[in-house]
């Protein structure tokens, strides 16, 4: 057995009237620590990207690399740590009755399209080899709601969500279909088809996620969360165990956001990372 990671974090964009986050790429090298301190990957294995490597095409070439590189048996993890958000799908001229799920590189462009959706990373897991573990944690908003209440009040510290709203133009599209619109539950929900593909997300669809502040430095409150669980078990905690730890940390912390796991029975209830 084999194991690769792509671990993506993004605080700044490309362009600028993005709001800046502050914990993406903590994130990012909290969950290389945790990866490298509990579950046996090297430096070898885990590849990072961060704000302006963190492109479009970076990250789709190496999520197409590490699926052309895993064999039945293999592990690949992808974490993401940034702004999300939803727009309205269309096929062509045609109008689908859902909501495209999305996550924001570097290089984030309404215009050129320059977005990751929940249909290609549908398209991507597919394509995996039968046999392959998949496993994704996406810390990022999948709405463009803002935050309600219930964030800790830290002198001098703003508590950001991790949400972009779509431009005027791109929100229009929807006038008038708000009963006939479907939103997907939670970012790659639907490419879940079989045991070997795992999602953990930071929010329920109609949530945000926290770009926060724990400890005197900025986290996305479900990577704190997962990392803190995790670590206490020293790695040897089961899938299901660990979300009801992290949704339990959050709530007690004052924190709307529930953070939500997806995959079959059977891989809920191995240890976290296993096949």
């Amino acid at each position: 057995m084999r194991q690769r990671a792509l671990m993506v974090g993004i605080n700044e964009f490309r362009d600028r009237s993005i709001n800046k986050l502050n914990g993406c790429i903590n994130d990012m090298l909290d969950m290389r620590k945790l990866a490298k301190s509990y579950f046996q990957y090297t430096n070898s294995d885990i590849h990072c990207l961060n704000d302006d490597r963190a492109k479009t095409k970076m990250i789709k070439d190496r999520l197409e690399m590490l699926r052309d590189w895993a064999k039945p048996g293999d592990k690949v993890l992808f974490t993401f740590s940034s702004h999300g958000s939803q727009i309205r799908d269309r096929d062509g001229d045609e109008t689908k009755d859902h909501m495209d799920e999305i996550i924001c590189p570097w290089d984030m462009d309404w215009d050129r399209e320059l977005y990751i959706t929940d249909d290609w990373m549908k398209e991507l897991c597919d394509s995996f080899k039968e046999g392959v573990s998949f496993e994704v944690l996406i810390d990022a908003c999948h709405s463009g709601t803002m935050l309600r209440n219930g964030f800790p009040r830290i002198p001098g510290v703003t508590i950001q969500n991790r949400s972009i709203t779509p431009p005027l133009s791109i929100a229009l599209r929807a006038e008038g279909e708000e009963n006939i619109m479907k939103p997907t539950p939670r970012f790659m929900t639907r490419a879940l088809k079989d045991s070997e593909k795992v999602l953990w997300a930071g929010c329920k669809s109609n949530q945000t996620s926290a770009d926060a502040y724990f400890n005197g430095r900025y986290n996305g409150a479900m990577t704190y969360a997962f990392c803190q669980v995790v670590s206490r078990a020293k790695g040897v905690i089961s899938r299901k165990d660990t979300i009801i730890a992290m949704q339990r940390m959050l709530r007690r912390g004052g924190y709307d956001q529930i953070p939500q796991l997806e995959g079959e029975e059977e891989t809920l209830n191995k240890n976290v990372f296993s096949i």
